[in-house]
């Protein structure tokens, strides 16, 4: 059989390829803003006391990061090389200069609000080991710890 494009199964084989990159085109391109969004810092008056971040958005999130992951592997089999490259780059950008800020805003919780930055933390944790692999997030990790301990040093103080 003739899968050629000048051939009528050439041509349907092409028309369903098409139509397949552009729906995980357009899926793929929210994917950043999304992660985005979950990443960002929240201000204290917007945090309930001992609150965590919703581990089902994580969860969900996580796996979005894993579909980019397997859809840059196959990207050019399935037309969407420009769409997924952009997408990790996006992803990476937003992972490498979001975790400093989360640390940072951990560091200076105070216990209403050190459940939450921890769990956001942690949620950044595990993107990071998606997208940079289980060293760098083992780094943030303790980098997180650490913070955690110079918070709790600091209230023992006062």
């Amino acid at each position: 059989m003739d899968l050629s494009g000048d051939t009528p199964w050439g041509r349907q084989l092409a028309g369903l390829r098409g139509k397949i990159s552009k729906l995980l085109a357009a899926e793929i391109d929210l994917i950043p803003g999304r992660v985005r969004r979950l990443m960002r810092p929240r201000p204290v008056k917007e945090i309930s006391a001992w609150s965590k971040i919703d581990p089902d958005e994580v969860a969900e999130a996580e796996a979005l990061i894993g579909f980019v992951l397997a859809c840059r592997t196959y990207a050019s089999e399935l037309a969407i090389n420009e769409v997924t490259q952009r997408a990790f780059n996006e992803l990476e950008q937003c992972l490498d200069t979001g975790t400093r800020t989360l640390i940072d805003a951990l560091r200076n919780a105070d216990d209403n609000d050190r459940a939450f930055r921890r769990s956001h933390v942690d949620a950044a944790v595990r993107f990071c080991a998606k997208v940079f692999g289980q060293d760098y997030a083992s780094l943030l990790n303790k980098a997180a710890e650490v913070a955690v301990g110079g918070a709790e040093r600091k209230v023992a103080k006062a």
